[in-house]
Protein backbone atom coordinates (compact mmCIF):
# COMPACT_ATOMS: atom_id res chain seq x y z
CA UNK A 1 0.00 0.00 0.00
CA UNK A 2 1.26 3.30 -0.70
CA UNK A 3 -0.34 6.27 0.91
CA UNK A 4 0.69 10.03 -0.44
CA UNK A 5 -0.12 12.65 2.01
CA UNK A 6 0.88 16.28 2.98
CA UNK A 7 -1.05 19.48 3.22
CA UNK A 8 -3.06 20.81 0.95
CA UNK A 9 -2.08 21.96 -2.53
CA UNK A 10 1.60 20.26 -1.96
CA UNK A 11 0.91 18.57 -5.33
CA UNK A 12 -0.79 15.45 -4.20
CA UNK A 13 -3.19 14.89 -6.66
CA UNK A 14 -0.77 15.80 -9.55
CA UNK A 15 1.73 13.12 -7.90
CA UNK A 16 -1.41 10.88 -7.51
CA UNK A 17 -2.32 11.35 -10.81
CA UNK A 18 1.23 10.52 -12.21
CA UNK A 19 1.54 6.99 -10.77
CA UNK A 20 -1.75 6.32 -11.82
CA UNK A 21 -0.85 7.02 -15.51
CA UNK A 22 2.95 5.58 -15.06
CA UNK A 23 1.39 2.44 -13.43
CA UNK A 24 -1.63 1.76 -15.20
CA UNK A 25 -3.69 1.61 -11.70
CA UNK A 26 -6.90 3.82 -10.15
CA UNK A 27 -6.13 5.36 -6.71
CA UNK A 28 -8.74 6.14 -3.67
CA UNK A 29 -9.29 9.28 -2.48
CA UNK A 30 -9.61 9.47 1.58
CA UNK A 31 -11.99 12.72 0.92
CA UNK A 32 -12.72 15.19 4.15
CA UNK A 33 -12.23 14.76 7.16
CA UNK A 34 -13.88 11.62 9.32
CA UNK A 35 -17.06 11.82 11.82
CA UNK A 36 -14.96 9.49 14.55
CA UNK A 37 -12.54 6.86 14.66
CA UNK A 38 -15.51 4.15 13.70
CA UNK A 39 -15.17 6.10 10.31
CA UNK A 40 -11.39 6.05 10.29
CA UNK A 41 -11.71 2.10 10.73
CA UNK A 42 -14.17 1.85 8.39
CA UNK A 43 -11.85 3.90 5.45
CA UNK A 44 -8.89 2.07 6.22
CA UNK A 45 -10.92 -1.15 6.47
CA UNK A 46 -12.09 -0.46 3.11
CA UNK A 47 -8.45 0.87 1.66
CA UNK A 48 -6.81 -2.19 2.61
CA UNK A 49 -6.41 -3.92 -1.29
CA UNK A 50 -6.11 -0.67 -2.38
CA UNK A 51 -2.54 -0.10 -4.27
CA UNK A 52 -2.57 4.02 -4.16
CA UNK A 53 -4.17 6.04 -1.61
CA UNK A 54 -4.71 9.87 -1.76
CA UNK A 55 -4.38 10.70 1.87
CA UNK A 56 -5.05 8.09 4.73
CA UNK A 57 -7.00 9.09 8.09
CA UNK A 58 -4.42 7.52 10.29
CA UNK A 59 -1.83 10.43 9.72
CA UNK A 60 -4.02 13.03 8.20
CA UNK A 61 -6.05 12.98 10.93
CA UNK A 62 -3.51 13.70 13.34
CA UNK A 63 -2.50 17.02 11.43
CA UNK A 64 -6.05 18.29 10.76
CA UNK A 65 -8.16 17.48 13.99
CA UNK A 66 -6.16 20.03 15.77
CA UNK A 67 -6.60 22.46 13.42
CA UNK A 68 -10.02 21.49 13.53
CA UNK A 69 -9.92 22.09 17.62
CA UNK A 70 -10.63 17.94 17.86
CA UNK A 71 -8.01 15.89 19.60
CA UNK A 72 -7.35 12.74 17.95
CA UNK A 73 -5.15 10.10 19.52
CA UNK A 74 -1.52 8.87 18.51
CA UNK A 75 -2.62 5.41 18.80
CA UNK A 76 -4.52 5.74 15.36
CA UNK A 77 -1.14 6.31 13.98
CA UNK A 78 0.32 3.48 15.72
CA UNK A 79 -2.36 1.35 15.42
CA UNK A 80 -3.05 1.37 11.90
CA UNK A 81 0.52 2.43 10.58
CA UNK A 82 1.78 -0.75 12.71
CA UNK A 83 -0.52 -3.21 11.61
CA UNK A 84 -0.51 -2.13 7.51
CA UNK A 85 3.24 -0.23 7.39
CA UNK A 86 2.50 1.88 4.09
CA UNK A 87 5.04 3.58 2.29
CA UNK A 88 4.66 6.97 2.69
CA UNK A 89 5.04 9.56 0.17
CA UNK A 90 5.12 12.77 2.30
CA UNK A 91 4.37 15.68 -0.75
CA UNK A 92 6.18 18.65 1.51
CA UNK A 93 5.60 21.85 -0.07
CA UNK A 94 8.54 24.25 -0.99
CA UNK A 95 8.67 27.38 1.29
CA UNK A 96 7.27 29.59 -2.03
CA UNK A 97 3.66 27.44 -1.66
CA UNK A 98 3.81 28.47 2.23
CA UNK A 99 2.60 32.00 0.66
CA UNK A 100 0.40 31.09 -1.70
CA UNK A 101 -1.71 28.13 -0.66
CA UNK A 102 -4.90 29.58 -0.05
CA UNK A 103 -5.05 30.25 -3.87
CA UNK A 104 -3.77 26.65 -4.81
CA UNK A 105 -6.69 25.71 -2.41
CA UNK A 106 -9.21 27.42 -3.73
CA UNK A 107 -8.07 27.23 -7.38
CA UNK A 108 -8.35 23.37 -7.08
CA UNK A 109 -12.21 22.27 -6.34
CA UNK A 110 -13.01 19.38 -4.76
CA UNK A 111 -16.05 17.78 -2.94
CA UNK A 112 -13.95 17.57 0.45
CA UNK A 113 -12.38 21.48 -0.30
CA UNK A 114 -14.96 23.85 0.81
CA UNK A 115 -13.97 27.66 1.25
CA UNK A 116 -14.34 27.34 4.61
CA UNK A 117 -11.93 24.65 4.58
CA UNK A 118 -9.34 26.06 2.46
CA UNK A 119 -9.44 29.01 5.03
CA UNK A 120 -9.04 26.98 7.79
CA UNK A 121 -6.26 25.51 6.05
CA UNK A 122 -4.35 28.64 4.74
CA UNK A 123 -4.78 30.73 8.07
CA UNK A 124 -3.06 27.53 9.91
CA UNK A 125 -0.73 26.35 7.08
CA UNK A 126 2.31 26.89 8.81
CA UNK A 127 1.08 25.01 11.85
CA UNK A 128 -0.34 22.04 9.04
CA UNK A 129 2.93 21.83 8.01
CA UNK A 130 4.88 21.53 10.99
CA UNK A 131 2.18 19.10 12.16
CA UNK A 132 2.86 16.98 8.90
CA UNK A 133 6.87 17.28 9.60
CA UNK A 134 6.38 15.81 13.32
CA UNK A 135 3.99 12.90 12.05
CA UNK A 136 6.36 11.47 8.86
CA UNK A 137 9.26 12.12 11.81
CA UNK A 138 7.26 9.55 14.08
CA UNK A 139 6.75 7.67 11.15
CA UNK A 140 10.57 7.63 10.06
CA UNK A 141 11.39 6.85 14.33
CA UNK A 142 8.61 3.81 13.93
CA UNK A 143 10.70 2.39 10.71
CA UNK A 144 8.00 3.19 8.40
CA UNK A 145 9.35 3.69 4.90
CA UNK A 146 8.61 7.35 4.22
CA UNK A 147 9.98 9.25 1.14
CA UNK A 148 9.85 13.06 0.89
CA UNK A 149 8.65 14.42 -2.19
CA UNK A 150 9.40 17.58 -3.63
CA UNK A 151 7.88 18.58 -7.04
CA UNK A 152 10.04 21.86 -7.66
CA UNK A 153 13.22 19.34 -7.61
CA UNK A 154 14.19 18.22 -10.89
CA UNK A 155 14.88 14.87 -11.52
CA UNK A 156 12.37 14.04 -8.32
CA UNK A 157 9.72 11.51 -9.56
CA UNK A 158 12.34 9.67 -11.10
CA UNK A 159 13.98 9.15 -8.06
CA UNK A 160 10.44 8.36 -6.39
CA UNK A 161 9.50 5.82 -9.32
CA UNK A 162 13.34 4.18 -8.95
CA UNK A 163 12.66 3.74 -5.30
CA UNK A 164 8.51 2.20 -5.60
CA UNK A 165 10.28 -0.14 -8.18
CA UNK A 166 13.30 -1.34 -5.99
CA UNK A 167 10.69 -2.01 -3.21
CA UNK A 168 8.40 -3.52 -6.14
CA UNK A 169 5.36 -1.65 -4.35
CA UNK A 170 3.03 -1.43 -7.57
Amino acid sequence: MIVVEGPDGSGKSTLVAALENKFGIVSKHFGGPPADMQEIQERVMSSLNEPLLDRWSPISEQVYAPIRGQHRSMDILDTFVNKYRPFVIYCRPPKIDLMRNKERCLEVSKEHKSARHCEMVSTNFRKVVDLYDQVMKKLVREKVDVFAFDYTEPGEFELLLKHIEKRELL
